[in-house]
């Protein structure tokens, strides 16, 4: 990085002082003069209580300027706590800085890219602008940590003992929001809301934090260096490999919830949930570890399961129902599967497939892979190099977190992909040919089934190579298409050719329903429909589907993906249920064109930071 001069850092105050004023004045021409024709912004709950882009001037423009009215976004300054203003390439035309401001509601931090014009002057290519604090709650994980025992003691002999265990029993009272899904997701979410003085509570219905991974398949490990996996406030040891495997990260889920002191009962499952307009609550039954029932009234529901559903897609294949071995999904194996001396077909091609595959052999059995369709296929080495930031230590892991969230621009995002699309193509070159010799279909070629858009979009149809690819080469794993299967037999599967390839198991490695349909069951087929699709991220605002932002049905949210982006999102998860909980914004439901407007429940109430007021 290469820090601007005096000169130029004199010229970026005067952009941040006049792009303050525009706003104020809603100066529609001096606007303009700061920003591109095709500029493009993403605000994280600062202005618009939303997850929001705009891709062009204009409408950033109209956008900006009606949602300022409410937020009032003032004192913009370069912020003295990141990075200071450096210069993004080695021609020194774009310049990339951190900015801070206050708003009606409290302040934020801000990011803008700056392209030097001809004559000198600046222009904003992209800017995120991001809430960080609430008034009179200070930014989580700022403060100063309590002088003595960690409490204040209600009365002389409370021990901190005795206050986690109060805290943590809602036999008496209900919290105020309602976390279903103890994963990386939920103790994330619940450890935010801790700091922000909000009672959450997460039930799992696995008898302890972290068994959504610990039952898993043996081999399954993280695709993510470690670096990049911390969760909220608490840092990994230094000591564990760069990729953890399954057991290891469920073990360390189990610590942060001892660690951290949240509010975690396991073996407990929400049966119902149905909204009471009139209260503006939940009423929740959960079936207890006990097998009790008990009913709850949350304000808020958030459903944190996973990145994907838990539903396990089961596809019809030909014949399969008179195989007479074993039939098994992937979400089925645990470290108990015993592979040895068995012939497996894994249908399915992506990481779980390969993984799997790699397993059996591993194991002392024969595995065939069944693909229905081409794959995308890379070296685990691209994970390390997509996250070499957390990796060279010249940032802080909030400052990262705080880029990558405000550079999370869809159409800049997309020309960035077909550019790093083309040089993992070249780099894989060789590996694809021998891959196709050996029988898979590989994706290349077209950067839209490159797996770093796969990743957000679909979250499955790739597979980050941590062996599989050589047992394939190799031949110790054996590829199958799909259109050269003429039907499952009893002994295993009749090619179109009239071979029979014997089989002893057959592994569903075919993925999981949307989340969609396990929340139908939850609160009902109306509420699901009218919510849609969950996760998966959408070409028509860049924004995963109703990821950590208010969704059609009022005080339903969800959490998903991955740990760093749990971890990137759970903060303004919290900081916009902290400030409906405290009445600084009302209940918001999203519309079917995709904006946001109040709940019926909360319509005509008096809110401070009321959403999109054209009022000044």
């Amino acid at each position: 990085m290469v820090r601007v001069d005096a000169s130029a850092e004199e010229k970026i105050k005067v952009w941040l002082r006049s792009f303050e004023t525009a706003l104020a004045d809603r100066d529609a021409a001096t606007f303009d003069e700061l920003f591109e024709e095709m500029a493009a912004w993403r605000d994280l709950i600062a202005l618009t209580w939303d997850l929001r882009q705009r891709w062009s001037r204009e409408t950033l423009r109209e956008e900006m300027f009606r949602h300022n009215n409410a937020a009032k976004l003032r004192d913009i300054e370069i912020d003295p706590e990141r990075t200071a203003p450096n210069y993004l390439d080695v021609e020194r035309s774009r310049i990339e800085v951190f900015f801070r401001f206050t708003l009606a509601h409290g302040n934020g931090r801000g990011l803008v890219q700056l392209r030097v014009q001809e004559d000198g002057g600046l222009r904003a290519i992209t800017i995120g602008t991001s809430l960080a604090a609430l008034d009179g709650i200070p930014e989580p994980g700022a403060g100063v940590p309590h002088p003595r025992q960690g409490i204040d003691p209600i009365d002389p002999g409370e021990t901190w003992g005795r206050r986690s265990v109060t805290k943590s029993d809602f036999t008496q009272r209900d919290p105020e929001v309602l976390i279903i899904g103890g994963g990386q997701a939920g103790v994330s979410l619940t450890a935010r809301l801790e700091r922000l003085g909000v009672a959450s509570l997460v039930i799992d219905r696995h008898q302890r934090p972290g068994d959504s991974w610990r039952r898993r398949y043996g081999s399954l490990a993280l695709h993510t260096p470690t670096p990049a996996n911390n969760l909220p406030f608490l840092q990994l040891p230094k000591t564990h490999p760069n990729f953890m495997s399954k057991d290891q990260w469920a073990d360390w889920i189990e610590a942060y919830v001892r660690a951290m002191d949240l509010n975690y009962w396991s073996s407990t499952e929400a049966r119902s949930a149905v909204y009471n307009e009139t209260k503006n609550e939940w009423d929740v039954e959960l079936q207890l570890a006990d097998g009790q029932t008990r009913t709850m009234h949350p304000k808020h529901v958030v459903i944190a399961m996973g990145g994907v559903g838990v539903r396990p897609i089961r596809p019809s294949l030909p014949g399969l129902e008179s195989f007479s071995g074993t039939v098994l999904h992937s979400s089925d194996l645990t470290d108990s599967t015993n592979f040895k001396d068995q012939r497996v077909m894994v249908v399915g091609t992506s990481t779980s497939g390969h993984d799997i595959a790699l397993e059996a052999v591993n194991n002392g059995g024969s595995s065939w892979m069944l693909q229905r369709s081409s794959t995308t296929v890379v070296n685990i080495t691209e994970a390390i190099n997509f996250n070499a930031d957390y990796t060279s230590g010249e940032r802080s892991e909030q400052e990262i977190d705080e880029r990558r969230n405000m550079n999370w621009i869809y159409p800049k995002v997309l020309e960035k992909v077909q550019t790093y699309a083309a040089e993992a193509d070249q780099r894989h070159e060789e590996f694809y040919d021998d891959l196709r010799k050996a029988g898979l279909q590989v994706t290349s070629d077209d950067w839209t089934q490159n797996w770093a858009i796969k990743v957000f979009r679909d979250f499955s149809g790739y597979y980050l190579n941590v062996g599989a690819s050589e047992a394939i080469i190799e031949g110790r794993i054996k590829v199958v298409q799909a259109v050269d299967l003429e039907s499952f037999v009893p002994e295993g599967v009749r090619l179109n050719d009239g071979s029979v390839i014997e089989l002893d198991v057959v592994v569903l490695a075919t993925g999981f329903a949307n989340l969609r349909e396990e929340i139908a069951g939850l609160v009902g087929p109306d509420v699901a429909n009218r919510v849609g699709d969950v996760g998966g991220m959408s070409p028509d605002d860049g924004e995963l589907r109703n990821n950590c932002r208010p969704t059609a049905q009022a005080g339903l949210w969800f959490i998903q993906g991955g740990i760093m982006d749990v971890r990137r999102y759970c903060g303004l998860l919290a900081l916009q249920l902290k400030a409906n909980l405290d009445g600084t914004i009302p209940t918001l439901v999203r519309t079917a064109d995709g904006d946001l407007a109040v709940s019926k429940s909360d319509d005509g109430l008096p809110y401070p930071a009321v959403v999109g007021a054209d009022a000044p």
